[in-house]
């Protein structure tokens, strides 16, 4: 358990050190992770973005204006919305052919500024994937808060065996009915979405499937289906997004149920992710292991304090993340 009456130095440990000791549990990545491989996914955010682009496929006045009607910031909700208002006017024998272009504005949008972020798939090469996927095996359940392909393509690297994600139902969708898993493989879990997941004409949940990791962005691009990802707005707003599905309520109540060490890396845990921090809270792990990237002495001590003051009921240990297999160098793709 965390002690506020220690003082709190700017040392961290190797991981190298203590990595063996925390493997094999569990491990929540954020958005720090990502970027490590590629600096860009530092976007300020996607909707922001959107408003910005040129050529006809930004965000009118008018798609502003339904994001601030319905007051989110969220693309997976307005989007959501604009298909269940044409449900409801074809229920009672109406259509409005508005409703619809709106919504293929919006979302083509959302493509162009995923577009503006993120890494093309030719730069991340083989050996940078199975980097990526050989550490992730060593994990029982793999947590992720992140939208983009990098963990589902460090997967589709030939390891695929070796991972299971929950969408092995009919049309490679999720069933909450059929989500038992045994053996040795490790866990996949997608608390606020991805890329590949998204929400069918049904309401089901499935996710893209490609034999070549290349076609993922593309796909996603092509098609007309909901993308179930919640990539920004506060923390009310990503928690009411994530008890709407049930694939993502699925994802969060298994990191509140988690037992075992944890392993926190790449998440800076903010304000808009105290639910994420909740959720932890909640679980029945006592041992939280965080990396840190050092930065500055002042800039490790400030992150240490607040982790201490998130987890003031775990034991916690902090690591340099620059020694994890997963903020190595040797995984950086240079933005050019």
């Amino acid at each position: 358990m965390a002690k506020f009456d220690e003082p709190i130095g700017d040392a961290l440990e190797s991981w190298a050190d203590i990595g063996n000791s925390y493997k094999s549990s569990g491990i929540l990545i954020g958005n720090g992770a990502s970027r490590f491989v590629w600096d860009n996914f530092k976007y300020e955010s996607l909707l922001d973005i959107a408003k910005r682009l040129d050529g006809g496929n930004g965000l009118r006045a008018v798609d502003n204006q339904l994001f601030n009607g319905l007051d989110t910031s969220n693309f997976e909700f307005v989007l959501q919305s604009l298909l269940t208002a044409e449900k409801v006017l074809n229920s009672i024998g109406k259509h409005d052919a508005e409703l619809m272009e709106q919504y293929r504005h919006i979302r083509q949008s959302l493509v162009h500024a995923v577009h503006g972020t993120h890494v093309a798939h030719g730069s991340v090469d083989a050996a940078k994937l199975d980097a990526i996927a050989s550490e992730l095996k060593n994990y029982y359940y793999v947590y992720s808060t992140n939208y983009d392909l990098l963990i589902y393509w460090s997967i589709m690297q030939s390891h695929t065996k070796e991972f299971k994600d929950f969408f092995w139902s009919e049309g490679n969708s999720f069933d909450v009915s059929d989500s038992d898993i045994r053996g040795k493989v490790t866990r996949i879990l997608f608390i606020h979405g991805a890329l590949h997941i998204y929400t069918d004409s049904k309401g089901t949940v499935c996710k893209y499937v490609s034999d070549a990791r290349e076609n993922l962005l593309e796909k996603f691009s092509a098609s007309s289906d909901v993308p179930l990802f919640v990539s920004e707005g506060n923390s009310e707003d990503k928690l009411s997004s994530i008890f709407r599905s049930e694939y993502l309520s699925f994802a969060y109540t298994t990191l509140r149920q988690h037992s075992g060490p944890l392993v926190v890396f790449g998440q800076g845990l903010g304000e808009s992710d105290k639910h994420i921090v909740d959720a932890i809270n909640s679980a029945q792990t006592q041992h939280l292991v965080i990396g840190i990237y050092p930065s500055s002495n002042e800039g490790v001590i400030e992150s240490k304090t607040h982790y201490r003051q998130c987890f003031p009921k775990k034991n916690l240990a902090f690591f340099d993340s620059t020694t994890h297999p997963l903020g190595l160098p040797s995984l950086r793709v240079q933005v050019i």
